[in-house]
């Protein structure tokens, strides 16, 4: 019932029909009374989203803050990514209205900052999916429906850096792609020389003359004496 009411306040909205505003409360209060907390929510941020240049801007702040509220245990990605965005459209919408002149319209304003307020509840989103994630951009930035982590990180960088330190650590990259050879330690053989061969006297008795002498120079040539 609740869904059926906010996709017709919705609808009419579109239309610039002055209804949609009332079944869209309807729908967040049928949603509220049934139990349907994250339906509520939605109800209040469909109101942002389609009705939200037309509301004043302290009134933009209860419903956003309302909103906050009853989805702040959604699981849903699609959730933390209205969240912001709606975040977004509301420093847009007010963005140009002056300090002085919202302190004037009411004196328990005073020292309020809108963007400050927003960027409370953007921030409370980024960190509860971050601590959803174990600490993850990429996986955080998924939960909240980013389609790049980049897109994440920057929004940290500026906005939030006090969730630096929320965030898992960055491992370092390899100074290298490829590994250095490792340095082989080559071996060094030790060559002994060979020790001098000793001299070997022979003593060949022949009694052919010419068959003494053929045995003597072949041992001679061999560097042995005859």
């Amino acid at each position: 019932m609740a869904e059926a009411l906010t996709t017709h306040g919705v609808a009419l909205a579109r239309l610039g029909n002055p209804r949609s505003r009332v079944l869209l409360e309807r729908a967040f209060q049928v949603a509220e009374t049934t139990g349907d907390l994250e339906g509520a929510g939605r109800a209040k941020l469909s109101i942002i989203e389609e009705l939200g240049e037309k509301i004043p801007a302290r009134e933009l702040v209860s419903i956003y803050r309302s909103a906050i509220d009853l989805l702040k245990s959604s699981q849903d990605p699609t959730t933390g990514k209205r969240l912001i965005a709606c975040a977004e459209k509301l420093l847009d919408t007010v963005g140009f209205l002056d300090d002085e002149a919202l302190k004037s319209e009411d004196h328990t304003w005073e020292g309020f900052s809108f963007k400050q307020h927003v960027r409370n509840g953007e921030r409370a989103v980024i960190e509860r999916a971050l601590r959803d994630a174990g600490g993850s951009v990429t996986r955080a930035a998924r939960l909240l429906g980013f389609r790049h982590h980049q897109s994440l990180i920057s929004l940290i960088n500026s906005r939030h850096k006090e969730l630096l330190t929320t965030r898992s650590t960055v491992r370092k990259r390899r100074r290298h792609i490829f590994s250095e050879p490792r340095k082989i330690k080559k071996k060094v053989v030790r060559v002994v020389p060979r020790q001098a061969t000793s001299l070997i006297s022979i003593l060949h008795v022949e009694d052919n003359e010419a068959v003494a002498r053929l045995v003597a120079d072949t041992l001679t040539d061999e560097g042995n004496a005859g």
